[in-house]
């Protein structure tokens, strides 16, 4: 039953007649990879109760038997954590294809070598073998600048054949204030390259689209669909061709409108772009948008992470002691999601999108509501598609991944008192100052604060780096952080609420099948994909972000711990005793001012300068009543 539903899934013409008629009864001979299948016949009829349509939908797992996977991104942060899951909970995928490019003198299939190497792949190469691992993914030279994604007519003509079901496009600039040509090359036209490679796939069934939860980061509530932008996306990518690169950038601001920044604009943009394309050919895809992507909180382990984007700069800037003091709206949600939450969200994305359409098949009646229901308030940033006969706005949906809907989401001002705790109990090896960090959404505090923690001290320092003949960088340093904190001033001090029902939806689906009666190896799958995040203890998980940065990040060794922790006692000592000579200080200095202001005060009131203010103030009045 089980091939028989996946290979009804994989066929266009069954596929869609199942979404035409209420009873449907089709048989079908079965082949995969070299083997033959059996056959099976299935029955699916208006009366059809839920259970039995739990029994009678494939897993996961089985989604991804035997078909291939194109993705972009692998790289990435996001990327490597989705490679892990297919090959690790979808071992009967056939190839996974991810465009990379040579980098540094290192070809494309050595870069996949050194990928493996990465701690995030041990788990699945001790189940796979690292052979296997290999032979699975399939490395595309190619970039995502190049006109189309600089893929040879060879590699084209293999990926055309390869039975390409599913294709994840999660590559992208993040850099937030990166040159707005560079962010429309990347971000926007580079989706253009992926869907126009896409559509020569013959089997493609879905195209997962990883966006950004802030892409339209001007709203205050963000529903789960495409908001229109306030700009054509083709013509801006063809502005791109010819708009000189000085009018493009005197150009950017009118652009980006509300936009804090060059990533959401262009973001955004890529948005609508696949709106905009399946109206003009029926496009399958589906939109994740993830909030601030966090280290790992259960697969393949605790704690995974290995770069300094996002909130891990915050993280490490934060147990160095270099980071003191950030605006940020102490009310607002960190709005933190673990990466491999969001990993599973994007694998389980194509199936959810196929077992949704069998269910509405199934049901006769679709269990969301589409684009042009009358019960969705109207709203003019709606983007609204004009569907076909067989693709309906409600079988291209969008994600939205974020952690703020939870029973007890995180706020901001909680965040530097559990990660000072935590970086106390795992400090750095080489951490330079005690952890303290506050939040305030007082500019003038903020302003004052980095004056006194951050410039003062990176001048002293500096200082003595010179003295003890060392060349100065903590100066430097400091300008990079203040620049990364005035990218994400606008995300730390505003307040979101995203609507959530497919999340919710897509968790429900699941837990159908961790509650259904069927065999066992359904409930085992079920269990591996984890959606929800209401089980998320912030404590126990900011410790294991600070872990995962010391081990991961820093790369410090975990058996010195000990002597990491005596320095970081030191380093508490040291930073009491110096907030206690400061407090003395500004004591001191605040007496001080206080008696001057006293003595000039008495001065100018015992002095002719006081009766000449006086005369003054008299003939001010006298004037006045004259006049009047």
């Amino acid at each position: 039953m089980f091939k028989y539903l996946k290979r009804c899934i994989f066929q266009n013409t069954r596929y869609f007649n199942l979404l035409q008629n209420s009873e449907v009864s089709v048989s079908s001979d079965m082949s995969t990879g070299e083997g033959q299948g059996s056959r099976g016949q299935q029955k699916v009829t208006e009366g059809s109760s839920g259970q039995d349509l739990i029994e009678g939908m494939c897993s996961i797992p089985e989604f991804y038997d035997g078909t291939s996977v194109f993705m972009t991104g692998v790289t990435g942060f996001i990327g490597k954590s989705v490679l892990e899951k297919l090959l690790r909970a979808c071992s009967g995928v056939d190839k996974i294809f991810v465009l990379i490019r040579s980098k540094r003198g290192v070809n494309p299939s050595d870069r996949i070598k050194e990928l493996f190497e990465s701690k995030l792949f041990e788990k699945v190469k001790k189940e796979l073998g690292t052979e296997v691992c290999l032979e699975k993914v399939f490395p595309i030279c190619g970039d995502m600048a190049e006109p189309n994604l600089g893929i040879s007519s060879e590699n084209e003509y293999l990926l055309s054949q390869s039975n390409i079901s599913v294709v994840i496009h999660s590559a992208a600039t993040i850099k937030f204030n990166e040159a707005l040509r560079t962010a429309l090359t990347v971000n926007t036209l580079g989706t253009l390259k992926v869907i126009r490679l896409s559509r020569k796939f013959p089997n493609l069934k879905t195209l997962v689209h990883v966006s950004t939860a802030y892409s339209n980061c001007d709203l205050s509530y963000i529903r789960e669909y495409v908001y229109q932008s306030q700009f054509n996306p083709h013509k801006v990518i063809e502005a791109v061709d010819w708009v000189p690169d000085k009018a493009l950038e005197l150009m950017t601001p009118v652009l980006m409108g509300n936009k804090p920044n060059t990533y959401t604009f262009t973001k955004q943009l890529a948005e609508n772009l696949l709106v905009e394309e399946n109206k003009m050919r029926e496009l399958p895809y589906v939109i994740v948008r993830p909030t601030i992507v966090g280290a790992t909180w259960k697969e393949p382990f605790k704690g995974w992470i290995d770069n300094y984007s996002g909130a891990s700069g915050l993280f490490v800037a934060c147990g160095m002691g270099l980071l003191r003091t950030m605006m940020a709206n102490p009310d607002a949600i960190a709005n933190l999601v673990p990466v491999d939450i969001v990993s599973d969200v994007i694998i389980a994305a194509p199936w959810f999108r196929a077992m949704r359409i069998l269910e509405s098949s199934a049901s006769k009646t679709s269990p969301r509501k589409t684009a042009d229901d009358s019960s969705y308030p109207s709203d003019p940033n709606y983007a609204t598609e004009t569907t076909t006969d067989k693709t309906t706005a409600d079988e291209n949906f969008v994600i939205n991944c974020e952690s703020g809907h939870i029973d007890k989401p995180l706020v901001w001002d909680r965040v530097p008192r559990l990660i000072e705790k935590y970086y106390c109990a795992h400090p750095y090896a080489k951490a330079v100052r005690y952890p303290r960090m506050r939040v305030t959404d007082n500019q003038l505090k903020n302003r004052i604060q980095t004056a006194l923690c951050h410039n003062s001290v990176a001048v002293l320092l500096d200082l003595l780096l010179r003295c003890t003949g060392q060349k100065p960088k903590v100066c430097a340093m400091y300008v990079k952080l203040h620049r990364s904190l005035e990218s994400l001033e606008f995300f730390t001090s505003h307040y979101w609420t995203w609507e959530v029902k497919n999340l919710h939806d897509l968790d429900l689906m699941l837990e159908k099948f961790r509650r259904s009666r069927g065999d066992v190896s359904k409930q085992n799958w079920a269990h591996q994909w984890n959606i929800s995040m209401q089980g998320l203890d912030w404590e126990k998980y900011v410790e294991l972000y600070c872990i995962g940065t010391k081990k991961f990040v820093m790369k410090d060794d975990m058996s010195k711990m000990q002597q990491a922790r005596s320095r970081m006692q030191k380093l508490k000592l040291i930073n009491y005793l110096l907030g206690s000579f400061a407090g003395l200080v500004a004591a001191k200095l605040t007496h001080l001012i206080v008696k001057l202001f006293i003595r000039v005060a008495r001065y100018i009131q015992s002095s002719d300068i006081g009766a000449a203010l006086k005369r003054v103030e008299k003939m001010i009045q006298y004037s006045k009543s004259k006049i009047l």
